[in-house]
């Protein structure tokens, strides 16, 4: 890999300062490789070698300017081929990053707001999601998932009883506007459908811990 991006360094150098050819990219890519006589033996030594060669000489000296601008347009070329390669290499390693990296704890989440899971009523959370409130420590499973449960009925402003400790424990957040004319059924059906969704998920969830 090293060897290969000394040749291109070398190439776009060569092509930048135009003191190279065509036959440098096959050189650079593929060693040294002798692509103008097919790999057959030289005919310098024949009659008619001196006026073949002075007829290429005048040739390269007269599209030496356009040759140079080429390469030029060529080194320009490479080195956005590098960069996007580049670009796209580092946008890899990012998404790969982010998907390897664990999601912020649920506990967290709920202790800054009072229930496990972010947007949890304008979206569909996952069985992975629900799983991690199996490993939260200090906390029940069963627990965490009533918990998660009573989020989405508090906040439809449902108020519950003195003993569960729910009052008290959903009173501590803003969001929480306790409605003593909200029955349990009215709450429900105040809720998005995706509340419901995740509801009737959660207590699938609680059912297996039966």
């Amino acid at each position: 890999m090293s060897k290969l991006i000394k040749r291109i360094f070398a190439l776009i150098k060569n092509l930048w300062s135009g003191s190279t050819n065509l036959h440098v990219v096959f050189n650079v890519f593929f060693g040294d490789v002798n692509i103008w006589n097919g790999g057959q033996a030289s005919d310098a030594g024949s009659p008619g070698s001196q006026k073949t060669n002075d007829g290429e000489h005048i040739r390269e000296k007269s599209t030496s300017i356009g040759s140079k601008a080429i390469q030029k347009f060529l080194a320009i070329l490479i080195i956005f081929a590098v960069l996007l390669m580049v670009f796209f290499i580092a946008l890899g390693v990012i998404r790969l990053a982010f998907a390897v990296l664990p999601a912020a704890s649920p506990f967290q989440h709920f202790q800054e707001t009072g229930s496990f899971f972010t947007d949890h009523n304008t979206r569909c959370i996952s069985w992975a999601e629900i799983q991690s409130l199996y490993k939260i420590p200090g906390v029940s499973p069963r627990q965490a998932i009533q918990t998660e449960i009573n989020s989405y009925y508090a906040e439809m402003g449902l108020v519950f009883s003195v003993q569960s400790g729910y009052r008290d424990f959903f009173c501590k957040w803003d969001w929480y506007t306790p409605d003593e004319t909200v029955s349990e059924q009215m709450a429900w059906d105040s809720m998005s459908v995706y509340s419901k969704a995740n509801v009737k998920l959660l207590s699938v969830a609680r059912r297996l811990l039966s």
